[in-house]
């Protein structure tokens, strides 16, 4: 794989380590939470059934009958985002990336590759995160009690997303501003000695 033109080995460092077990923590609860929450959706279900169909009420019967054969399939959505989420890792973090607005060099290519894996796995838990958040929101939402859509926790990941992002960048552009300050003092200087050699 290659960082820029230059190729670069797939390191795993600490920091990354601990980011991506978290991120497999938090996909195993969306993951568990949904398999077990359709046994628990078709026991409410059932009981809403049997109270409408006590009391006569054919038509809340029939719409509750209708709507069990499709809503609890929608929970399935947060396993399938989670896969996409880590899908999503592996081909920014396994392929290579021109990032062609930087400087990269043969010298800190590979502390790039290394900073941007890490930025792209650490972004990876927040996301995870709101997803979690919102699963519990449909899911509770689907055993028909009344919580709200609005979450500030969700808004907070998004931020957080956005900081880590922008420190990621700011961090990338100082990895690779020094090398070009420095080779171009360093052109600076040859250029003064080739004219004092010039003028002797």
């Amino acid at each position: 794989m290659k960082i820029g033109k230059f190729p670069v080995k797939r390191t795993y460092k600490l920091a990354r380590i601990i980011s991506d077990a978290l991120s497999l923590v938090v996909a195993y609860v969306i993951v568990s939470s949904t398999i077990h929450f359709f046994p628990t959706y078709k026991i409410t279900v059932n009981e809403i059934l049997n109270e409408a169909w006590l009391a006569g009420d054919m038509r809340l019967f029939y719409k509750y009958e209708e709507s069990l054969a499709y809503r609890q399939y929608t929970a399935w959505i947060f396993p399938a985002l989670v896969i996409a989420v880590f899908a999503a890792y592996l081909i920014l973090t396994l392929t290579s990336r021109k990032l062609a607005k930087y400087n990269i060099t043969k010298q800190n290519a590979q502390a790039v590759y290394d900073w941007y894996a890490f930025a792209v796995s650490l972004c990876k838990l927040p996301i995870l995160l709101a997803l979690l958040d919102a699963m519990y929101i449909v899911h509770q939402r689907l055993m028909f009690n009344k919580v709200s859509v609005f979450s500030v926790q969700m808004i907070l990941y998004v931020v957080l997303v956005v900081i880590i992002i922008r420190l990621s960048v700011h961090r990338i552009k100082a990895m690779t501003k020094p090398a070009a300050k420095k080779e171009e003092s360093g052109g600076v200087k040859a250029k003064i000695v080739d004219d004092k050699r010039d003028d002797a």
